[in-house]
Parts: C-alpha cells; structure tokens; sequence
C-alpha cells in the first residue's frame, strides 16, 4: 500500500531543516523528456532530452537566530552543486546534488522560507 504525507527532513549541504507541516513537495526525480515529433510521411521520431532532478514548493522553518536564510542564500550564491536529501514520511530518502533555483523567499508570519531545488542528473534512493 503506498503511503503519503509531508516530507519529514530536507539536507541542504550538510544542515538540516525541518519542512512546515502542510508542505506537497512536487518531486521530479530526473532523467530523460521524450518528445514526438511527426515526418512528413506520417512517420514519426522519438526525441529525448536530459532534464534535471528537481524538488519544487519546498517550504522549511527559517530562524533568524540561527541565520538560516543567509544560509541558504550563501548556498545559492555558491554557484556549486551540493549535496542534497529530502527524506518523505514514509521513511524514502532521494538524494542528489544540486543548488538552490529562483528566489528563497522568507514568510516572517510563518517563520518560513520558500525555494526550489534542482540539480544535474537524477535522485536516487
């Protein structure tokens, strides 16, 4: 029986952070995008394109006290890969290497930051 739920952990190179507790994570573990494209004899050829892993609405606990944003920010500003995990609540774990894409934007409401990571290749398990 497959089982759902928030992801319990996310490990941004070597932190861990703590996801709020109604986060969906959109996982997309990498690989390869097949696209269809027709001939003009109704014949048809298979293109396939790399396309990086990514973990998408990813929302953890931000502390300003323990500088977590400008920890982040840091990582993002790196322009290295690094490694990464998101452990789920049915005990997964995918890992990769990978960065911090788009904004990091902080909610001081919610004591929360938002961002999306990506990174070159696929997650494993």
């Amino acid at each position: 029986m497959a089982n759902g739920g928030t992801a319990q952990k996310f490990s941004i190179a070597g932190r861990s952070f703590s996801p709020v507790g109604d986060i969906d994570v959109s996982i997309m573990i990498g690989g390869k995008e097949n696209t269809v494209e027709m001939n003009g004899d109704s014949t048809a050829r298979l293109i396939q394109k790399p396309v990086a892993w990514g973990l998408d609405g990813v929302t953890v606990v931000c502390d300003n006290l323990l500088k977590d944003q400008e920890y982040l920010q840091d990582v993002s500003n790196s322009g290295q890969f690094v490694a990464m995990s998101v452990t789920l609540s049915d005990g997964t774990v995918y890992k990769g290497q990978g960065t911090i894409t788009g904004s990091i934007t902080q909610s001081s409401d919610k004591v929360s930051a938002s961002f999306k990571l990506e990174g070159p290749g696929k997650l494993t398990q």
